[in-house]
């Protein structure tokens, strides 16, 4: 098994955006059929570019590159398999202590966040465990901190509560605050657990 290093990592890089980019403009995308999720006929996935058998159902997600190959080189991961789709996200499937792990790298936004999920959930049978393992603001935590939340919030910026007439807006007219969402109670005690232990 080969050593995942940054120079492997990028030469897979080039290799699978040139094979890629030529497979698609040749036939992949005429086999697509549905605009609203789109698969080729091998049952690929536009944006990961991943069909079944190519994930494993525990997945941790980072926002880039080098922060997949830190997880790939944790000692006791074994890669098995690494895909670097056309629109860039880069998928690292391999065994962590025997268990099946993927590293994907769902790079930033919640656009891109909504692809890696959805998708992997078409192409991964049964029950899911995803952690997303990155950064965010926050008016409760330090520079540095590892936090686990228990609820969270999507926050969007409104364009018209900023600049010129909008210098008494309010909060509610600033940003989109979503209602609360919860994750899973067991994983989020374990991840506690485990950050607790750091």
């Amino acid at each position: 098994m080969y050593k995942l290093t940054v120079d492997i990592l990028l030469y897979l890089f080039y290799m699978q955006i040139v094979y890629h980019i030529h497979i698609i403009l040749s036939t992949e995308m005429t086999d697509m059929k549905n605009a609203n999720f789109p698969t080729d006929a091998e049952g690929r996935t536009y944006h990961l570019y991943l069909k079944h058998g190519e994930t494993a159902s525990r997945v941790i997600t980072v926002g880039d590159v080098p922060r997949a190959i830190v997880f790939a080189q944790t000692p006791g991961f074994e890669v098995k398999f690494v895909r670097v789709a056309p629109s860039l996200f880069t998928t690292i499937t391999g065994l962590y202590k025997g268990t099946p792990v993927t590293i994907i790298t769902s790079l930033m936004g919640i656009p891109n966040m909504d692809f890696t999920i959805r998708e992997l959930r078409y192409v991964c049978q049964g029950p899911m465990a995803v952690v997303r393992v990155g950064t965010c603001g926050s008016p409760a935590a330090k520079v540095g901190e590892v936090t686990v939340p228990t609820k969270f919030h999507t926050v969007l910026r409104l364009p018209d509560g900023f600049g010129p007439g909008a210098e008494n807006a309010t909060v509610e007219q600033q940003y989109y605050i979503s209602k609360t969402m919860h994750g899973d109670d067991d994983l989020i005690k374990l991840l506690q657990e485990k950050r607790n232990r750091l």
